[in-house]
């Protein structure tokens, strides 16, 4: 069997229904398991977030070469899944919590956490959004970790998304709490439900301000022809 790194000019099959993909970002090689079910959904309790979405790839590519962004800093990810992005920033970072509210996507995560060698620096942690026990058990972590509670960067990737529309309160809040005025969150989108995921960026932008970065810049060239963007958010 050979081994076929991922390559986004090569979409040879759905990527989200393989077991295993395999991801480089310079001389870093990632395996990254994932989970599916027999609907072409993630294999998680809410069917979304066992696989690894472009822009999760797209996330990863912008802060691997934009690397001071994460360099000694702590940083958290919302919406782990299987992740891809919390990993890749554990290469880059001094710390790194991956979080999900799905406690399937919580073990998978540790799992890819093990299998790229990554733990003495990152960690999976459940963290259901505006629950304030699990909010406090990711600062409890960091003040362990890092004598800090102090969160330096927060990633994530495809968060504003239409299975969450119920939920995007709840974002807002967990995103206030956890941020200080000093926090870059970097998040990637890909639309795909404009009208419905507009509402969740004007929760957003009453409490942050978004810039939306130039996409010939921040986003990989395989997937300019896609609705994907990456944006830095900062609490006003």
């Amino acid at each position: 069997m050979a081994l076929v790194v991922y390559n986004a000019s090569i979409p040879a099959t759905d990527g989200k229904l393989l077991s295993f993909r395999h991801f480089s970002f310079g001389s870093h090689l990632l395996k990254i398991k994932q989970i599916t079910k027999n609907d072409g959904k993630g294999g998680t309790n809410i069917g979304f977030g066992a696989g690894v979405y472009d822009a999760a790839f797209v996330l990863c590519d912008y802060l691997y070469r934009n690397a001071k962004i994460l360099e000694g800093k702590s940083v958290v990810e919302i919406g782990s899944g299987p992740g891809l992005v919390g990993v890749l920033s554990s290469l880059l970072c001094s710390y790194c919590i991956c979080t999900d509210g799905d406690d399937i996507s919580v073990d998978l995560t540790r799992e890819n956490i093990i299998s790229n060698e990554r733990s003495n620096n990152c960690v999976a942690q459940r963290l259901l959004w505006n629950v304030d026990t699990d909010i406090q058990d990711v600062f409890e972590i960091l003040q362990a970790k890092m004598n800090t509670k102090a969160i330096d960067v927060i990633v994530a990737s495809d968060i504003i998304a239409l299975p969450y529309e119920e939920a995007f309160s709840d974002l807002l809040e967990t995103l206030i709490k956890l941020a200080t005025k000093s926090t870059v969150i970097v998040l990637s989108y890909h639309q795909r439900h404009a009208e419905i995921e507009s509402r969740c960026f004007s929760l957003l932008r009453q409490y942050f301000s978004i810039e939306m970065l130039e996409r010939s810049a921040s986003v990989h060239a395989d997937f300019l022809t896609l609705p994907i963007s990456v944006m830095i958010l900062r609490l006003i």
